[in-house]
């Protein structure tokens, strides 16, 4: 609300709700984070990006170390487009845009 009565357009905010170490060791309060990110969405009625490239918290899960982590991220992150991100930030773009490829032509 302050950001909109300063005069930032809506539509130019995005909310990133922030996973991995930022939220602590637990891994499974990223994972909550990210199953429940569309209600985040809704109930601020902004556009959410999500941001769990190479993140901890699917090394804690995977047992991976942070160069090892390509199939993990790509798993979150094409959950996240599958459920509505508005926004994906990642490291390793091609990779991520492949995968995006093969998905909107599955349907």
């Amino acid at each position: 609300a302050a950001l909109v009565e300063a005069g930032v357009k809506r539509e130019r905010i995005i909310l990133d709700p922030g996973m991995g170490f930022f939220l602590g060791s637990n891994p499974e309060t990223s994972i909550l984070v990210l199953k429940r990110f569309p209600e985040i969405q809704e109930a601020f009625n902004l556009q959410v990006m999500i941001a769990v490239s190479r993140k901890s918290f699917l090394g804690k899960i995977t047992g991976t170390d942070v160069k090892s982590r390509l199939a993990p991220t790509l798993a979150a992150e094409m959950y996240a487009y599958k459920k509505g991100a508005d926004y994906l930030r990642t490291h390793d773009v091609k990779s991520l845009s492949d995968a995006l490829k093969i998905s909107k032509a599955l349907g």
